[in-house]
């Protein structure tokens, strides 16, 4: 490496994480994040029994009415460590034909 690749990789690292190119990643990491586990193959087997109608009953195998089976939402969402604000990038998803929640979420109680 010559000295002004060398100075500009140093440069590069040393980026603030505030700077555009930074979080631009970040952002896109975890959009990545977001459909990577959606095309988990759990997540996708569980929203594809949910997404079965059984005469209006959801059933899954192994869960009963006390344990039932759960809706299961996936988020991406981006924390700013210096300002506490946390960006919601509009990547939820959710099995098919569900609403997602809207966000910010309820208080759980």
């Amino acid at each position: 490496m010559r000295a002004s690749q060398t100075d500009a990789f140093h440069h590069d690292c040393n980026e603030s994480p505030h700077a555009a190119g930074f979080r631009a990643l970040v952002e896109e990491n975890v959009k990545a994040g977001v459909t990577s586990i959606v095309k988990d193959s759990v997540v996708a087997n569980h929203f594809a029994l949910l997404s079965k109608d059984d005469g209006g009953n959801k059933t899954i195998e192994g869960c009963t009415e006390h344990d039932p089976a759960v809706e299961v939402f996936v988020h991406g969402f981006v924390y700013d460590i210096e300002n506490g604000e946390i960006k919601n990038l509009g990547v939820s998803v959710g099995p098919p034909g569900k609403d997602i929640p809207e966000i910010p979420f309820p208080a759980i109680t």
